[in-house]
């Protein structure tokens, strides 16, 4: 079953005097790979006076590059889309024969396509860490999942925000 929704993004901001605007860049228009069907899509910029380019980036997403050639008091954003929400299969897709067992490798064409995914740095202190947090929390699901399901999801936030770095041990 399909149901078509719309969706309206507004982004406002009001100066209490004339201001000079850099450059903007917005990425609020549906990818042209995605899988969701678009009826529609409007995008409105206050001030009026603007230039806009629309450019795509690497991974083939739209950009609108926004210049304002003058002074304003106010900035706003304004998107509509109207798509269709349907259901789709992730699991659509096939399995080429080099890949039905893990693990797998390549094929010399597509790991070059594949590279910048492929690529590992090495770990500071605070990834080792990480990893040592996450190495514990496995063996916990792994030797007692009964202990595992009963862990507080706040324990496994603050691991993490320590981590990070964003609060003391």
């Amino acid at each position: 079953m399909t149901i078509r929704v719309a969706i309206n993004h507004r982004t406002t901001y009001k100066f209490d005097r004339p201001v000079s605007m850099s450059p903007h860049t917005v990425r609020l228009r549906p990818a042209p790979h995605s899988r969701t069907p678009i009826h529609a899509y409007s995008l409105k910029i206050k001030p009026a006076e603007h230039f806009i380019n629309w450019q795509q980036d690497a991974f083939g997403n739209y950009l609108a590059r926004l210049v304002f050639p003058g002074k304003c008091t106010e900035f706003e954003v304004d998107v509509e889309v109207i798509a269709d929400m349907t259901t789709i299969n992730p699991f659509d897709f096939f399995v080429e024969d080099y890949a039905e067992k893990f693990p797998f490798e390549y094929t010399d064409q597509l790991r070059g396509e594949l590279l910048p995914y492929l690529e590992t740095l090495e770990g500071g202190p605070r990834f080792e860490a990480f990893l040592a947090v996450a190495e514990t929390e496995l063996q916990a699901q792994l030797l007692a999942p009964q202990a595992a399901r009963d862990l507080p999801f706040a324990d496994i936030v603050n691991a993490v925000r320590r981590f990070h770095g964003l609060t003391s041990a």
